[in-house]
């Protein structure tokens, strides 16, 4: 009896220390199943909000910086509208395209934010695995994920800043501390 609890504990300890990235895919990826590729929406946390989104995203691609910033009228700040309004301009502008780059930007947070926990908080790897799982699945967050909302790019930007400053705890390399910084005002302007 003893051999399969070491066995399963065996498993868990894998899949947190070498496949976490998998582990972390997993709800993403059967969302995009679920949602026929992202072309189907889910009702979801201020879901009635990605339509304004989406067409500030068009707005920011389609006319000059400076001529969008000055007529800007939305309560958040203009970098998620200029980073999908400029990657859509290589990728292109199909609602689908551009919740699955929401999505993306919601696993490279989770991404790191496991990083933050194993590596820079030191937590064991299954314990950092199941905190990241806990908080990637969240309806918040997860719901977030699913549709065009400018809040996981914040997540984002706020678990880099806390790695780069912690990096640089380590280190005392100004470079750290530096992106920290820079991650922290794009956070800002989010």
């Amino acid at each position: 009896m003893n051999d399969d609890k070491d066995e399963r504990g065996g498993v868990v300890r894998i899949l947190a220390e070498r496949h976490w990235w998998l582990v972390l895919a997993v709800p993403f990826l059967l969302a995009i199943a679920l949602l026929a590729g992202m072309t189907r929406t889910m009702p979801t946390f201020h879901g009635g909000d990605e339509a304004i989104h989406y067409a500030v995203i068009l707005e920011f691609a389609q006319k000059p910086f400076m001529a969008v910033v000055r007529d800007y009228a939305t309560t958040n700040g203009p970098f998620y509208y200029l980073l999908f309004g400029s990657v859509g301009q290589i990728i292109g502008f199909d609602l689908w395209k551009m919740r699955l780059l929401n999505l993306l930007v919601s696993y490279a947070a989770l991404a790191l934010v496991f990083l933050l926990f194993r590596n820079r908080l030191k937590m064991h790897p299954q314990r950092a695995l199941a905190a990241t799982v806990v908080l990637g699945l969240s309806p918040y967050y997860f719901g977030s994920s699913l549709i065009l909302l400018t809040d996981n790019l914040s997540w984002l930007l706020l678990f880099g800043a806390l790695h780069s400053w912690l990096a640089y705890e380590e280190s005392g390399l100004s470079g750290s501390a530096a992106l920290g910084c820079i991650a922290m005002a794009l956070a800002c302007l989010t």
